[in-house]
């Protein structure tokens, strides 16, 4: 999985960058536990405001089966970023689950559709 994150209004720094990759391959392993292909890349922005003390965190995942976006607004980086990890993991699990009931609703139908009164 790609991984990329764009510093605006600040400095690169290794440690935000380090500690967000740590948190976003967290949402990696909870992908690949399931059944799901790997996703292809994760984006995430950190823009420092220079008017107002608040920093803002955006997180773009893109899978095979869907794309996601987040986004948190906090007055500490690190907390943003916890917080756009968490809700980007919720939003994950959602869609795991709606994709999970929608093949079980197809496999239903399926079995529906070869019980022994459709035979001929």
């Amino acid at each position: 999985m790609e991984i990329k994150i764009t510093f605006e209004n600040m400095e690169h720094s290794p440690v935000i960058e380090q500690q967000a990759k740590e948190k976003i391959l967290k949402i990696r392993e909870l992908i690949q536990d399931s059944e799901w292909r790997t996703p292809r890349f994760a984006e995430l922005w950190l823009k420092a405001n220079k008017q107002h003390n608040h920093h803002l965190a955006k997180l773009h995942l893109k899978t095979p089966d869907f794309d996601l976006n987040a986004h948190e607004e906090c007055p500490d980086m690190y907390l943003a970023i916890d917080k756009v990890i968490d809700k980007m993991i919720n939003l994950v699990r959602k869609e795991k689950s709606i994709i999970k009931d929608k093949r079980n609703k197809q496999d239903s139908e399926r079995k529906n559709f070869t019980d022994d009164k459709y035979n001929l």
